[in-house]
């Protein structure tokens, strides 16, 4: 049996393994030679575009930040939710209980527009506590406490009452840790998600930036591709028109939809396409709107 368990837990460490020394390869090692164990040559230039010469550093920053702050708080909010819906007797609590589960049966992407217009209505979007307060509590990790605080048996707060404790004495004193596996599964839950989370919002705003950018720079062309503007100039000189009279024009590659609807259809098969590309030509005229040209194949 321990061989077994032995076995696959190298099956699944070794992937990692080879990443971390994929790491410490070059760029040509690790397109020839990506599953060995030791770089022929160490290298540490991934580690520093990492570190040096990228967002890394300030996305773990906002990723440490919202995580830790996070998971205390649905530790703590969580906790006394369902302490609340599993010992405190007060009108409306099985109508509230039946939400939670109403909650839970709703999958996170529903939420998601509502959720990003209330931030941004009240003005806390783009800041800390628009990532934070959202994600204070969660109906799943309610459940999870109140379950395991209706296991506890309610003479074990009869005393600390007797001597005089209240609700939130024995809440914090007597009853939470009795429920650490409880806070610990809530942890594990939370924790992993919100790191993998967070890292994805910033790989997107980095690439919308980047996007944005590149945006930026085409619009910027396509201001400077008119007749007598500076930039033409250059531009012709450069080649980049076709009918100088007309103003100038702007290639844009083939869409993804064509193209594979070209390849479907056997044009494209791995080797350069037997048919050119249709460019989409955007002239400028000085004068007239921008009309938009698709040639025929």
């Amino acid at each position: 049996m321990y061989a077994i368990l032995t076995v696959l837990a190298i099956i699944y460490i070794a992937p990692f393994l080879v990443q971390v020394a994929t790491s410490f390869k070059t760029d040509v090692e690790a397109a020839s030679n990506p599953i060995s164990l030791l770089p022929q040559t160490w290298s540490t230039a991934a580690y520093e575009k990492l570190f040096l010469n990228s967002d890394f550093p300030v996305w773990f920053k906002n990723s440490a930040i919202v995580t830790i702050f996070v998971t205390l708080g649905r530790v703590f909010f969580n906790s006394l939710a369902g302490y609340a819906l599993a010992r405190l007797q007060f009108r409306g609590r099985t109508v509230i209980f039946a939400g939670l589960i109403a909650v839970m049966s709703v999958p996170g992407v529903v939420l998601l527009i509502p959720k990003f217009l209330v931030i941004n209505q009240i003005g806390i979007y783009d800041t800390y506590v628009g990532m934070i307060v959202p994600l204070l509590t969660d109906a799943a990790g309610v459940f999870i406490m109140k379950n395991f605080f209706e296991s506890i048996p309610a003479s074990v707060e009869e005393q600390a009452r007797i001597d005089g404790a209240g609700t939130f004495r024995v809440f914090w004193s007597i009853v939470l840790p009795m429920a650490r596996p409880a806070l610990i599964t809530i942890v594990i839950l939370s924790f992993p998600g919100l790191v993998e989370r967070t890292l994805a919002l910033h790989r997107r705003d980095s690439v919308a930036r980047a996007d944005d950018a590149h945006q930026g720079r085409r619009v910027a062309r396509l201001r400077g591709a008119q007749p007598g503007h500076p930039v033409s100039a250059q531009a012709r000189r450069r080649g980049d028109h076709d009918d100088p009279g007309r103003g100038d024009v702007l290639h844009l590659p083939e869409t993804d939809h064509e193209h594979h609807r070209r390849r479907r259809q056997g044009v494209i098969s791995g080797r350069p396409a037997t048919l050119p590309r249709p460019p989409v030509d955007i002239r400028f005229n000085p004068g007239v709107v921008p009309s938009l040209c698709i040639p025929s194949p």
